[in-house]
């Protein structure tokens, strides 16, 4: 009986093993990689005009309008008015590259700023 209580344990345990190495093995989440290939080119190029395109997308609505704000924020953005925000893109220890976002007629308009010390 001990015998067959030792076989049944090895034999959960072994289960256990197979399914965690499952989830572990086929469990991936490819969105950084998708967004990186979209939005840039090897991490040396942000495609600006494929940003405004996704944000007069996204939130082209006025209905939709607050969120963009909340996006903004949670990006490390800022607006100083509520037809221009900056969004920082990337940076080094002495020069940044940013987005500055406004709003004419109602739409996104997306330009590169390049800021250094």
């Amino acid at each position: 009986m001990k015998y067959m209580m030792g076989i049944v344990q090895i034999a959960l345990i072994s289960l256990s093993l197979i399914f965690a190495g499952c989830s572990l093995t086929f469990s991936k989440d490819n969105r950084e990689n998708i967004y990186s290939e979209l939005f840039g080119n090897n991490g040396n190029y942000f495609d600006y005009e494929l940003f405004e395109d996704m944000l007069n997308h996204k939130f082209l609505k006025p209905e939709s309008r607050k969120y963009f704000y909340i996006f903004v924020k949670k990006v490390g953005g800022s607006c100083s008015n509520e037809n221009r925000c900056v969004v920082p893109i990337s940076s080094t220890i002495c020069v940044s590259n940013n987005a500055i976002i406004t709003i004419e007629d109602n739409h996104f308009k997306v330009k590169s700023f390049m800021d250094g010390c």
